[in-house]
């Protein structure tokens, strides 16, 4: 075969020769030693992030830990024999067994959780538990990028799969992704190891050409015996990985409990968990204590979200003011009702209906079920109705009108700790709260209620979108010591006075408390938070200082252009006879582009699904799933040089859907990009196979990069912004590869004349 004339071929001899393969396994035997081996590798990732749920801001972390880790396993994989895949797949059982003291160190560090709850972290802290986590979790991320190295190379050593090596890895990750959402929530974190062990011993038996040997049968008989051993050891290791173990009554957060200080019988050392399990998208425990009424915590990955008490909800003072507010047989509307403790409150108002939506729906099946005695049975009563879903969407779809909607402490606790890079479908934006608008009755009005501010800057932002989205808004705060505040938002649609009790009106004078309102022709001094723009504490200078917080964007960025210099400078040293600098500086950064495109893109997925999923927790499973689909399937137009040039071809067309306004086109664009570049992986591998290892590094740089694009440009420039980028990233992607294809070409034309 002319090599010259086929860009997806192997070069048959000349200077950019492959090694040569090595034996072992071919054919659908490798195919499947592969694919087992990705699967395992990748349901520990799974696993891990799991378990990183207990930290804070884990998902930025998560991109930083595998862009260190996964190219300095690689570059240790390519110094052993090309094609071994035997410590690779050695390396599974030992992870298996390392991971429940991996999942303890990684949720340890410098960084004390409990800082994060009070919002006194610093950027300090940051830098230091970055820094702890990346290198408490860099053996993992080392040996999977060993892993991975390994594996393409076996696979284009061989001649029968060599054009499949990118499909079965990136099939091998959306599997491990399926059954882990499938898994853990069934068999728990600890059986779900056992079975990445299963996939590895799968992968191991088939390498080793040992299926029907006692060798085979035993290690079968092992993971099944260690699948149900593991079960009962769940919450006892899930208990022990708890940072502070801050939810069951040894640590900062239940000593320092409001209820437990203002009711002497419930100690902390009483504390005990009666209810723990795993959810498709977090952790659940509900703590309680000694005594018929005592009080029952609910807690989401470690952190304490709400609390209820059997015999009524004993709330904070301004909460029964605003309560004493609604008049009787009033409609109801409670988004983040948790445990229900509001329900609690709004049931005594002896109204017509209660609607309580959470959006993690087992929170609302268990407080109805087995756990209906914690809350009173409020959720059992037929006046209250329970819908699992994201707040905002219920608003916007369900149709129904209300006399009052509360929305009580929403993305507090839990988002404090985790949405300073996380976007989310936000409920205090101008257009939620227009749909907010929308849904009240013309006497109606809505409260918010936050627990924890810093020198009023969430409390002027909602009064300022609250008046822009139509509101009358009366606002009443309460300073406390280091800049700390508490406040409530009173908006209704048309002028309105908010009456407080005598008794009401005293407690807010003597504690503090400050009134204020607010009208369109008198706004707040705060910034309206649009649509578009995502739920972001750390830009607006909450909880940490917004120049020390551009100072360590920068070095990140600074980080980062070491690293593409570095992967440039010894790319460049490693050329080989024949290859040009400009053939091998458009090579590596159509690296770059490639791993920042596909990143960015299924962020992009990603953030859509957030936006108009019933219940947007489940977007990151079905949006990366469905990417990592889409992405291996491309693979296939290998095959084929003309399915080549179609697939880019439907990638353009992508393009031009995305343009649309429809959100339709919008998401069809976006899938149709990602088989149109998923091919360019393996495609520039392919015709460059001895360029692998640079290709590999300079891949997980530019994910680096798409990472920290994809988690800053929503809080910059908000998802209008976002999306307006990602053609051009594409565009951008495609064009640099093709020039490194055809330079490449080139470089071969001159060595073949030449020799």
């Amino acid at each position: 075969m002319d090599t010259v004339n086929d860009p997806i071929s192997h070069p048959s001899g000349g200077p950019l020769e492959a090694p040569a393969p090595s034996p072992g396994p071919d054919g659908l035997r490798l195919v499947l030693v592969l694919y087992f081996m990705a699967v395992g590798y990748a349901l520990l990732s799974v696993c891990l992030f799991r378990i990183l749920c207990f930290t804070w801001s884990s998902t930025a972390f998560f991109m930083l830990y595998v862009c260190f880790g996964m190219p300095l396993g690689a570059l240790w994989a390519r110094r052993r024999p090309e094609g071994s895949l035997f410590l690779p797949l050695a390396m599974i059982f030992f992870l298996v067994l390392l991971f429940p003291v991996l999942g303890w160190i990684s949720t340890r560090g410098p960084f004390p959780v409990v800082k994060g709850i009070m919002g006194t972290m610093s950027i300090r802290d940051l830098w230091f538990q970055l820094i702890y986590q990346t290198l408490a979790t860099s053996p993992f991320f080392i040996a999977w990028g060993a892993a991975e190295y390994a594996g393409y190379t076996a696979a284009i050593q061989s001649g029968k799969i060599s054009r499949s090596f990118y499909l079965i890895f990136a099939w091998g990750l959306a599997s491990a992704l399926v059954l882990g959402v499938l898994s853990v929530p069934r068999a728990g974190w600890l059986a779900t190891l056992v079975l990445a062990g299963a996939m590895g011993w799968a992968a191991w038996v088939l390498y080793r050409g040992r299926e029907k040997s006692l060798v085979a049968v035993l290690g079968i008989l092992v993971l099944t015996a260690g699948f149900f051993l593991v079960r009962p050891l769940e919450d006892s290791y899930i208990r022990r990985i708890y940072p502070q173990a801050a939810p069951l009554g040894v640590g900062n957060v239940l000593d320092g409990n409001f209820y437990l200080q203002a009711s002497d019988p419930y100690s902390p050392k009483t504390a005990r968990v009666i209810k723990a399990l795993w959810t498709p998208y977090n952790h659940l425990s509900f703590v309680g204590f000694e005594g018929k009424t005592a009080p029952v915590f609910g807690c989401s990955n470690g952190v304490m979200l709400w609390t209820v008490f059997p015999d009524g909800y004993n709330s904070h003072f301004f909460e029964k003011a605003i309560f004493d507010l609604i008049p009787p047989k009033a409609d109801i509307c409670i988004l983040g009702a948790g445990g229900g403790p509001q329900v609690q409150l709004a049931l005594a108002r002896d109204p017509r209906s209660v609607v309580a939506v959470d959006i993690i729906p087992e929170v609302l099946d268990l407080m109805k079920g087995e756990l209906a005695w914690a809350n009173g049975g409020v959720y059992r009563s037929p006046l209250v109705r329970t819908v699992g879903a994201d707040g905002r969407k219920y608003i916007e779809t369900s149709g129904k009108k209300f006399d009052f909607i509360l929305l009580p402490y929403t993305e507090y606790w839990a988002a404090m700790l985790r949405s300073l890079f996380e976007p989310s479908h936000s409920l205090h934006t101008l257009e939620a709260f227009q749909a907010m608008k929308a849904a009240l009755k013309p006497d109606g009005f809505l409260v918010i209620l936050k627990g924890l501010d810093q020198n009023g800057k969430l409390y002027e932002s909602y009064a300022r979108t609250l008046v822009e989205a139509g509101f009358h808004v009366t606002g009443m705060d309460q300073p406390r010591q280091e800049g700390n505040e508490a406040f409530a938002l009173l908006a209704s649609p048309g002028p309105r006075t908010f009456r407080f009790s005598p008794d009401a009106v005293f407690h807010f004078a003597a504690n503090g408390w400050f009134r204020s309102d607010f009208s369109p022709d008198e706004p707040p001094g705060g910034r309206v938070i649009r649509d578009d723009s995502p739920w972001t504490w750390g830009i607006q200078g909450l909880f940490l200082p917004p120049g020390p917080l551009k100072i360590s964007l920068l070095a990140v960025g600074f980080a980062g252009l070491l690293g593409v210099f570095a992967c440039l400078f010894f790319g460049m040293r490693a050329r080989r006879p024949g290859e040009s600098r400009l053939g091998m500086l458009f090579f590596l950064l159509a690296g770059m582009a490639v791993g920042a495109n596909a990143i960015y893109l299924e962020n992009g997925v990603i953030f859509w699904l957030v936006r108009h999923l019933t219940n947007p927790l489940s977007a990151f499973f079905l949006g990366a799933t469905g990417f990592l689909l889409l992405w291996g399937l491309s693979s296939l137009a290998l095959h084929r040089k003309g399915l080549v040039v179609l697939v880019l071809l439907l990638g353009l067309a992508g393009v031009a859907a995305f343009l649309l306004s429809h959100p339709g086109g919008l998401f069809l664009g976006m899938g149709m990009m990602a088989l149109g570049t998923g091919l360019l992986f393996p495609l520039l591998v392919l015709r460059f196979p001895a360029r692998l290892i640079h290709f590999f590094v300079a891949d997980a740089l530019g994910g680096l990069a798409g990472g920290i694009l994809g988690i800053w440009m929503p809080v910059l420039s908000g998802y209008g912004g976002y999306y307006s980028l990602l053609p051009w990233i594409w565009a951008l992607t495609v064009a640099l590869s093709v020039a490194a294809l055809a330079l490449g070409r080139r470089d071969e034309r001159r060595a073949v004349a030449a020799s």
